[in-house]
């Protein structure tokens, strides 16, 4: 480092201690410019001013080193809060990265099970428009999971349904009534190809950011549908002959009823048929004899009736036919007297030939009645009015005119 005074002239020998000691108070100043406060200056001359520049620059050099002592504080101080600071951010950095670690943890997680239902899932926004649809919308619904994004809801919906959609949503949104949010209900839904198929339908309302979005859920329920209607006819079958039991008599019967009331005038017959000599049978052949005539009682009706009548067993030895719509009465008329002959038959059953009969009571819809209740009760009375006569003609009036 250059010295911060030109050297002196040459002086004699009291110049020289002098020179020293501004040479020392100028050494002393370059340590204070460079920064160097631990040293001192040491004077022994006379001169007052040389003795205040020693001062001065001693002054200086204390107050340096206490500024530098206090810096050196203050910077330790200050590095040990970055210090500290430093593993704050290091520690949450950490955290948000087990955070998010975790956060798409759940997402894939999510994703997957979004991905892996067999249900139909679409989410829509508040105008109708589909945001999200999982990758049962390719097997259930034949689209892409990508080439609905964008497109209306409505899409996916025949008409009229399709057509009221957007109005119901808009209703909902500025009155809140709900129609169908969180109640689930029966709906058809349309496919790419234009097919429809019976889905159960699901819908939630959920919010992100304080903005409603909608979750819908499709189940197609033909399965069900058709499990359903085997459980149905099940119930509805007599297990011994595979006809109708009473059950599914009354709801073909209904069903009857209320179609040719609205579609065409006509006539329904209801048969009431009890079979004549059948406890005999059981009593002395036994009940597989019984069981094997049912049978093939029930068989021989069918075969006897128009495809679109019904044979039904009510139970025990009572079975039913339902014929209709028909004409006239001249034409139910026709239909007993069939019934009849084929009852009048021999029977092959098992390795017997057995012979049978029946006692047919008949009830006329609309005449005798306009309910399956009422038919089947008019034709009971019906079949024992028959019956009572038959007695009669084969033994004869009973004693007082009574029948037998």
């Amino acid at each position: 480092m250059s010295p911060l005074f030109p050297p002196p002239p040459e002086a004699g020998p009291g110049d020289d201690a002098m020179r020293l000691e501004i040479e020392a108070i100028a050494d002393g100043v370059c340590r204070v410019l460079d920064g160097d406060f631990s040293i001192r200056v040491g004077t022994g001359s006379a001169d007052h001013t040389v003795q205040k520049l020693a001062m001065l620059i001693n002054f200086l050099l204390a107050t340096g080193e206490r500024q530098t002592e206090r810096l050196n504080r203050m910077n330790a101080l200050l590095e040990a809060r970055v210090a500290a600071r430093t593993r704050e951010l290091e520690e949450a950095q950490m955290q948000l990265r087990r955070a998010l670690g975790r956060l798409e943890a759940t997402h894939a997680h999510s994703e997957a099970l979004f991905d892996a239902a067999l249900d139909v899932i679409i989410t829509i926004d508040t105008g109708g428009i589909i945001r999200s649809a999982n990758r049962a919308t390719s097997a259930t619904l034949g689209y892409e999971p990508g080439e609905l994004l964008g497109r209306n809801v409505s899409v996916l919906m025949p008409a009229p349904m399709r057509d009221e959609h957007d109005a119901y949503l808009h209703r909902y949104l500025a009155t809140g009534e709900a129609r169908v949010i969180n109640v689930g209900r029966e709906v058809t839904v349309r496919r790419r190809d234009g097919s429809t198929y019976l889905a159960f339908l699901t819908i939630s309302e959920y919010r992100i950011g304080g903005r409603p979005y909608f979750v819908g859920f499709l189940r197609d329920i033909a399965y069900f549908k058709q499990r359903e209607q085997q459980l149905r006819r099940l119930a509805e079958l007599d297990p011994l002959t595979g006809v109708p039991n009473r059950s599914g008599i009354i709801y073909a019967l209904e069903r009857l009823l209320t179609e040719t009331g609205e579609q065409a005038p006509g006539l329904v017959g209801l048969f009431y048929i009890d079979l004549d000599d059948f406890k005999p049978v059981n009593d002395t052949l036994g009940h597989d004899y019984g069981d094997a005539l049912l049978i093939a009682v029930a068989e021989r009706l069918r075969r006897r009736v128009r495809g679109s009548d019904l044979v039904g067993r009510l139970g025990g030895d009572e079975f039913v036919v339902v014929a209709g719509p028909v004409p006239t009465v001249g034409d139910i008329e026709h239909i007993r007297v069939t019934l009849a002959e084929a009852l009048a038959q021999p029977f092959e059953v098992l390795d017997r030939e057995l012979g049978l009969g029946g006692s047919i009571g008949v009830a006329l819809y609309p005449r005798d009645g306009t309910t399956p209740e009422k038919l089947l009760r008019v034709a009971d009375q019906s079949m024992y009015a028959t019956k009572r006569r038959r007695k009669q003609r084969r033994h004869g009036p009973a004693p007082d005119g009574q029948a037998g």
